[in-house]
């Protein structure tokens, strides 16, 4: 399926976003911004999870770093009700849905939150 050709390559390119110290030449994502930001994206991650969508992918966090790091996160069968589509999660997640195929539908689920950063459809 479309779906799953996706999410094997949103994987694939998710795993490379190591986390860690930016001295570290492997590191390829840095901490949050603050603890605060860090737990609302672990608030929202969690709340998907609890709500049945699926982890397809975790990236590292590289050795001993401290700080706030959350690691580069795919999640799949993510619905609307989620926190992770209704509000701003400002973190390294990729939050996958599938719909029907329609437009319709496409247009329904991108304007149903009261956000509207950005959208893709592939």
């Amino acid at each position: 399926s479309v779906k799953a050709d996706f999410e094997a390559k949103v994987q694939e390119r998710a795993k490379a976003f190591v986390a860690g110290d930016g001295t570290d030449p492997a590191s390829k994502l840095g901490p949050m911004v603050s603890d605060m930001q860090r737990q609302i994206v672990k608030r929202h991650v969690d709340d998907a999870l609890a709500k049945g969508a699926k982890k397809l992918c975790e990236a590292e966090v590289r050795g001993k770093a401290s700080g706030n790091f959350f690691p580069a996160t795919v999640l799949t069968d993510v619905k609307q009700d989620m926190m992770i589509m209704q509000e701003e999660t400002f973190g390294p997640v990729v939050a996958i849905a599938g719909f029907d195929g329609s437009e319709a539908e496409a247009l329904r689920l991108a304007n149903d939150t009261e956000y509207g950063l950005s959208a893709c459809v592939y």
